[in-house]
């Protein structure tokens, strides 16, 4: 069996909390400080609440499917509601501590399933991999589609996306013998192209990540093009898949609990680049933060008090054998 995950480190804990700092005092300087341009949050309706709240739910159970699908090469077989629960209980866990979630659905996996921690990296690694190859390449349309189409020239994100996309490419499509290294960081990296390398062989399993996550996208994206156009912003929805992109970045490499910061940081980014204003950008990012925490406060408690009793059944049946 591998080992556990492990918590962060002291370090890790002190730039985590230097950078909640900071972004919380940049967030409400510019929030005192603009505070009328924040009034247009009026605008939203009972319908767009209704609308965003229905298509984040439908988002997330993608994301809960495509949890079910990447333990199948494990003969792990979770039910739907199963694999959405583990979704809300780890976005739960990431907004108490980074990567507290993972932890626990690591050991979930381990424990009712038996799926090894071995195994729940390859399952992470095939989620990722997957997830940003799809991200990536949406955020890179969105610049070339603006560039087209308006004249948008921002090459250095251009330049970042295009490598990113260059290296996820490599990663999805290429396959050559892992070395080793005594270097804890490059362990880790290699470690993970090693897991991804042992289940990308299953040519439909493969497909069907990515199917996934191409809806997983295209759904995100029309969550902040909606979020956009319910306070009169026009951004088109070629424009909304660059905040989509950035913004799941931002809650891949978080360092704080549940983004925080980072997360409002890339969307603010992107409006900006999009034509918006800094108040603006806040603004769409505080309504999806808003419906998202809905759900995830909601339904969060109750599969983890759920997952805790059938943990509990399952331990009381393995003592008893």
């Amino acid at each position: 069996m591998g080992k556990a995950i492990r918590r962060p480190s002291s370090l890790g804990k002190y730039v985590s909390v230097v950078v909640l700092i900071a972004m919380t005092t940049w967030i409400t300087v510019h929030v005192v400080s603009h505070w009328e341009e924040f009034k247009i949050i009026r605008r939203l309706s009972a319908f767009d609440c209704i609308f965003l709240l229905c298509f984040v739910l439908i988002y997330y159970l993608v994301q809960g499917l495509l949890i079910k699908v990447s333990v199948l090469p494990f003969d792990v077989m979770l039910r739907s509601n199963e694999s959405f629960g583990v979704l809300m209980v780890t976005l739960l866990g990431n907004y108490i501590l980074p990567l507290t979630g993972f932890g626990f659905r690591a050991a979930y996996l381990n424990r009712v399933h038996g799926l090894e921690y071995r195994h729940f990296l390859s399952t992470t690694a095939s989620i990722y991999v997957t997830t940003f190859t799809i991200y990536t390449a949406g955020g890179l349309g969105s610049i070339v589609s603006r560039y087209f189409h308006k004249g948008f020239q921002h090459w250095g994100l251009a330049l970042v996306l295009a490598a990113s996309l260059v290296v996820c490419l490599v990663v999805a499509s290429s396959s050559f013998t892992v070395p080793r290294s005594h270097h804890r960081i490059v362990a880790r990296i290699l470690g993970f192209l090693e897991s991804w390398y042992k289940v990308r062989k299953n040519r439909p399993w493969v497909v069907s990540m990515f199917a996934l996550a191409v809806v997983q996208f295209f759904l995100y994206a029309l969550i902040f093009w909606y979020s956009f156009r319910a306070l009169g912003l026009h951004v088109d929805f070629l424009a909304a898949w660059l905040p989509a992109c950035l913004s799941m970045y931002a809650l891949v490499f978080r360092v704080t609990p549940g983004a925080f910061g980072t997360y409002e940081g890339a969307v603010v980014y992107s409006a900006v680049l999009l034509g918006c204003t800094v108040p603006q950008g806040l603004l769409v990012v505080t309504v999806v933060r808003i419906v998202s925490a809905c759900w995830i406060f909601t339904l969060g408690p109750l599969f983890s008090r759920l997952f805790l009793q059938r943990n509990d059944q399952v331990h009381q049946r393995k003592h008893l054998q």
